[in-house]
């Protein structure tokens, strides 16, 4: 309750708790029970009514779900506790960093994703997915990208010709609460903040699919795969002119066939 109400006006306030939660749509007077939003966010099991309420995580060591799976992981429970496990997780166990030599003397780390993009993304697949759905909120990664994909598409206002300029809530409260706990902010920038800060990182621009009827997938370039294309690609430019002279003019069409080959 203090992370939502002024604790002035909280001790002020003299009614039941019931009708203190009733008023932050946390409890149904009427039916005198807890809300959805409030099992997904603060109930003991909230899969047991909500059996998709959960983030699956897969890694698979290639670039399709063919590949063999290296790691695995179930986020269940409520959102209260399963999101400080999840962010513990994507800084741990997804993102990672390297020194790379910039000149003699000096060092750059470079990292495979920036920790608040995937951390954003998640936030925003949580808020908004559709906990009607049996479908889990998945978080796949693969050898050159990650996958995001949260059961139900966009939302009212929001729709393919207008993403992300225009935004919409399918779970309004859920939307507040994780702004109380500084999750989200509700401002419409996330997708924005996530595009710059992978721009940054070297990922380029994640990719989203907004045409799926049920369901909303975003995928990121991991920057440690585009690095090595482009060193790739470098050294093959720098091969380009020693290789070219050994080659006639008859066969240099076979040359750079055969060079591009390596790339």
């Amino acid at each position: 309750m203090p992370r939502a109400i002024d604790a002035e006006v909280l001790s002020q306030d003299k009614r039941p708790q019931k009708e203190q939660l009733a008023s932050l749509h946390l409890y149904n007077m009427q039916s005198d029970c807890p809300t959805y939003a409030a099992l997904i966010m603060f109930g003991k099991n909230p899969q047991y009514f909500m059996p998709g309420a959960y983030i699956q995580y897969v890694k698979f060591d290639g670039f399709d779900n063919g590949g063999m799976i290296m790691n695995e992981r179930k986020f269940d429970g409520c959102l209260y506790k399963m999101l400080p496990r999840l962010d513990t997780f994507i800084s741990d166990a997804i993102v990672t960093k390297r020194p790379v030599s910039i000149s003699a003397l000096q060092e750059k780390d470079i990292y495979n994703y920036p920790e608040k993009a995937i951390r954003e993304l998640m936030m925003n697949a949580v808020m908004h997915r559709d906990y009607q759905s049996t479908t889990p909120t998945r978080l796949y990664q693969y050898n050159d990208r990650i996958e995001i994909m949260n059961p139900g598409g966009l939302y009212g206002n929001a729709r393919p010709d207008n993403f992300p300029n225009v935004n919409d809530y399918r779970n309004n409260c859920l939307a507040g609460i994780l702004k109380s706990f500084n999750y989200v902010n509700m401002f419409n920038h996330g997708i924005y903040d996530v595009q710059t800060l992978l721009e940054a990182n070297g990922n380029g621009l994640a990719e989203f699919d907004v045409n799926l009827m049920t369901v909303f997938l975003a995928k990121v370039k991991n920057a440690e795969t585009i690095e090595a294309s482009c060193v790739r690609q470098q050294i093959f430019d720098n091969l380009q002119p020693i290789l070219q002279p050994s080659c006639n003019h008859e066969s240099s069409g076979i040359c750079k066939v055969r060079s591009k080959a390596c790339y």
